[in-house]
């Protein structure tokens, strides 16, 4: 931080690229206000020299809504995450990847309290992605956030949601991908609660 407050608040690519520096050391030590505050310094410097519609702008908005999801306070992201949103969808449309991302990232913050605006959320992202490779994160993530969505909200329907998220992250990137990992995970957390623990265990070992 004494070599960020040395700089020139000019708006200089050195500035940025400190502060930039800056959140990613802060969230590495997990110091969460700082990182909190050092992006929202981002935001603001973008703002000045690109406008608050800026797509740039808009990016380290939604950083902020996730570095204060990661600092455990999702009651202060939410509002963040629906502004971006909003204004996503103004400025690059529906089915920008930015809009469909952060789509997700307020689903899973809803999760599992607020089930069905999630549903809503993803089927949307849905269908606005079908045009995606089937590598994309955004499709790993929907198929995947449908399940958690179907499971949360009781419905009848979650099981077969969760083992297609997982069939089909298995199939898209293979077993050893981090969206893989978390679509077994789900499913056989699901399997377990319902007492199928040796079909939660054969899950596990995909």
């Amino acid at each position: 931080m004494e070599a960020y407050d040395r700089l020139p608040p000019d708006g200089s690519s050195d500035q940025q690229g400190a502060l930039n520096g800056l959140v990613e050391v802060y969230q590495r030590l997990k110091l969460w206000p700082e990182a909190v505050a050092a992006q929202q310094k981002i935001v603001a410097l973008n703002t000045k020299n690109l406008g608050p519609e800026d797509i740039s702008t808009l990016n380290a908005l939604q950083a902020v809504g996730w570095v204060l999801r990661e600092a455990g306070k999702p009651a202060e992201a939410e509002p963040v995450y629906r502004d971006v949103l909003a204004r996503y969808r103004a400025t690059v449309g529906d089915d920008h990847f930015a809009t469909l991302a952060v789509s997700l990232d307020l689903a899973a913050l809803l999760l599992p309290d607020r089930s069905e605006e999630a549903l809503l959320l993803v089927r949307n992202v849905q269908n606005h992605s079908s045009v995606l490779a089937r590598t994309s994160v955004i499709r790993l993530r929907a198929s995947i956030l449908l399940g958690a969505a179907l499971d949360a909200s009781g419905s009848d329907q979650a099981e077969v949601a969760m083992r297609d998220a997982m069939n089909f992250c298995l199939d898209a990137v293979g077993s050893e991908n981090k969206w893989s990992r978390e679509a077994i995970s789900k499913f056989a957390s699901f399997l377990d609660r319902h007492g199928r623990t040796a079909e939660a265990a054969a899950i596990r070992a995909r």
